[in-house]
């Protein structure tokens, strides 16, 4: 819980924000003469409450809103001949803030035998839910509850080299990100917007 008093020259603002979270996860594993394969799943549940007091100059008085999420998520890690590693894992979320959405990773990396290059590359999509400032308002500024999650898809492709017997290693990374409903502030007197 978090709790402060914020005094200005002409208001007082007194914010107050929660959260609870539980989660529990469970992770098995297989070893073989050439291979290893593992699993982790898990849900978590997450209540998030916010309470602010605004002075009346500064609009809606008292901003009282509140969210919960619930997850469950899952990954497969598999190795061959400590040559060729994947990983494969999701997590589906339902919130009341942003609805239902699923963000899938996956990641592939193999090493080349004598020079040890590690080529990999990954994959995945993700989820951010607006802040309650952005959704709900405060110190004067209008909220939007209908602003809608920012998503974001990404992949990468990279090379690892050892050099000096391991003792350095050098590598380059290309990488691409795309970002779609960014939430974005856009005046003192309008609300946030995707």
């Amino acid at each position: 819980t978090r709790r402060g008093t914020i005094h200005a020259p002409v208001s007082v603002v007194q914010i107050l924000s929660s959260a609870t979270s539980i989660a529990t996860g469970s992770s098995i594993g297989k070893e073989g003469p050439n291979s290893q394969l593992g699993a982790t799943v898990g849900a978590s549940y997450e209540e998030e409450r916010f309470h602010q007091d605004n002075s009346p100059a500064f609009g809606e008085n008292p901003i009282t809103a509140s969210r919960h999420t619930w997850s469950g998520y899952g990954e497969l890690q598999g190795a061959w001949r400590d040559r060729i590693f994947l990983t494969a894992g999701g997590r589906y979320d339902d919130s009341t803030a942003y609805g239902q959405a699923f963000s899938p990773r996956v990641t592939l990396a193999g090493a080349v035998p004598v020079t040890e290059t590690r080529l990999r590359s990954a994959y995945g999509q993700g989820i951010k839910a607006p802040s309650f400032f952005a959704q709900f308002g405060g110190f004067g500024v209008p909220g939007n509850p209908n602003l809608k999650p920012e998503e974001s898809e990404s992949w990468e492709v990279g090379l690892d080299q050892p050099l000096f017997g391991g003792q350095f290693q050098a590598g380059v990374t290309y990488f691409h990100n795309n970002c779609k409903d960014l939430i974005a502030f856009v005046s003192f007197s309008e609300p946030a917007e995707n």
